[in-house]
């Protein structure tokens, strides 16, 4: 059980949790504290016993209600790079750590999103990436290098399509694009 302190998991809006290869589990969910909606993560080295962590965002975003909408989470082997991309009201944001989780910098992924659009995110072996997400019906994403400020455009993908991402056993990403 992670104590978030006066963050609530928000009950709709599916956390998402993954591993390293050292074993350590991450925990991605959207925090809820006096109607205020908010990123966090958590992170355990001892199988639970133990967590440390904290908020990611800092989005200020009030609801009386559910978004229905968890953050995507993605998370390197060593455990080094981290990738977050969560939809606030009218946004979409997202935030890499290079340092195990100790530091983020958020920043915006697209403006004027709507409620069904939904992020996913995706890193290789060596911490680069991708975040996607579904705009106007088509599938967008940007490219995240190992830097934590290197950030590159895809360009627009197919609309009415389902997408996922795989890693490798060489740590190279594979993006799966299904037309209906």
């Amino acid at each position: 059980q992670v104590n978030a302190g006066p963050l609530r998991v928000c009950s709709c809006c599916f956390p998402k949790v993954a591993a390293d290869a050292q074993g350590k589990l991450y925990a991605a969910f959207r925090g809820e504290a006096d109607d205020v909606r908010e990123i966090a993560l958590f992170v355990t080295a001892d199988q639970g016993k133990s967590w440390r962590g904290g908020t990611v965002s800092s989005d200020q975003w009030r609801m009386n209600g559910c978004p229905m909408a968890g953050p995507a989470l993605a998370v390197s082997p060593d455990g080094k790079s981290i990738a977050l991309a969560w939809r606030t009201k009218e946004r979409l944001r997202g935030a890499i750590s290079r340092d195990g989780g100790k530091r983020f910098g958020p920043f915006d992924l697209a403006q004027g999103v709507g409620m069904q659009d939904y992020p996913f995110a995706a890193l290789g072996a060596d911490g680069s990436g991708v975040l996607l997400w579904t705009a106007g019906g088509r599938w967008q994403g940007v490219r995240v290098g190992t830097k934590a400020d290197a950030r590159k455009p895809l360009e627009p993908g197919v609309a009415n399509a389902e997408a996922s991402v795989l890693r490798g056993k060489d740590g190279q990403l594979l993006l799966l694009v299904a037309e209906r």
